[in-house]
Parts: structure tokens; sequence; C-alpha cells
């Protein structure tokens, strides 16, 4: 399991930080993958269609549709589940 000391974090201190302490280590593989794949894909979309309008709404589209749940999942955490 990953163990970070939090005594030395500020208030400052670097999202992806704060983000990594909440998350279990399968959890950030898994989400690491699954951003590798995305920019993969991206490179793909992009090298093959070119850069335009339409391929830059659809990536933005594709990572609000996969990234925004998993960040208010594993960010936010259970304290938001009750509501």
């Amino acid at each position: 399991m990953l163990t970070i000391n939090t005594r030395n974090l500020t208030s400052n201190s670097n999202i992806f930080v704060k983000f990594a302490i909440k998350m279990k280590t399968s959890a950030i593989i898994g989400l690491s993958l699954l951003l590798a794949v995305w920019l993969w894909l991206a490179w793909l979309l992009l090298s093959a269609g070119g850069v335009n309008l339409k391929n830059l709404l659809i990536l933005a589209m594709t990572a609000i549709i996969i990234f925004v749940p998993l960040w208010k999942k594993y960010y936010k955490g259970p304290e938001n589940k009750k509501k």
C-alpha cells in the first residue's frame, strides 16, 4: 500500500499528492492505465483525422465522460455519498 507522510503537506500542496493519498495503489494503477489508453486513443484520433475543432471537441467530451466521475469517486470520497 502507498504510504506518504502527511505531516509535511501544507494547504498549498499539490492537488495530485492529496489525490494519491486518498487512493489505494490498485486504484492509482487502474486510473493510470485508463489515462494511458485514453492518451493513446487521443493521439490516434488526432494523427489520423488532424487537429480540428470536431476532433478537439470529441476529445474534450470523452475526457469529461471518463474522468469526471472517477475524480468525484476517488477524490471527493465517501463523505459526499450521503447526499
